[in-house]
């Protein structure tokens, strides 16, 4: 028993040093670390049967070279209130290009379309929300190239 138990404790201590050296080798070897961190904004959509403009945070986890992890928070959708999805990103010719694939908490979110930002300083982003197939309840092929636009602000840890 006691050997199971310290074999046990021992794998946890290694795993748990693996996924902290992990998570510190990715944020540091990237040159757009600088990411990671809460951003507050706000997304105006004008497609899919809304005009309307809404509170946006974007918190980005984590970013491993070219890639970033995190999620979205839609706290003032009126249809959706304090929805959280599941974002993942990648950098792609100096743009950063975001997806939500998942839904965590909320409903009547429109899944699986693409942020594509520019990355002009650290710490502003804008760009627009497009639709990469017209799916679910949106039916407006405007939402295709150009359904909505954002601007976010990084908010900087007192």
């Amino acid at each position: 028993m006691k050997k199971t138990l310290y074999f046990l404790f021992a794998l946890l201590v290694l795993s748990s040093s693996a996924v902290v050296a992990q998570e510190d080798e990715s944020n540091v070897s990237s040159p757009y670390s600088n990411l990671t961190g809460l951003w507050l904004g706000e997304f105006k959509q004008y497609s899919c049967g809304v005009n309307s403009s809404y509170p946006m945070k974007l918190e980005i986890l984590l970013v491993n070279e070219n890639t970033l992890t995190g999620f979205f928070v839609w706290a003032g959708v009126p249809y959706a209130p304090d929805s959280r999805t599941i974002m993942s990103g990648e950098i792609v010719d100096g743009k950063l290009m975001l997806t939500e694939s998942e839904i965590v908490l909320g409903s009547n979110i429109v899944l699986n379309g693409i942020y594509e930002i520019s990355l002009e300083n650290a710490d502003e982003m804008h760009g627009i929300w497009r639709l990469q197939n017209l799916e679910g309840p949106c039916k407006d092929s405007n939402a295709l190239s150009n359904g909505g636009s954002f601007e976010l602000t990084k908010q900087v840890a007192e």
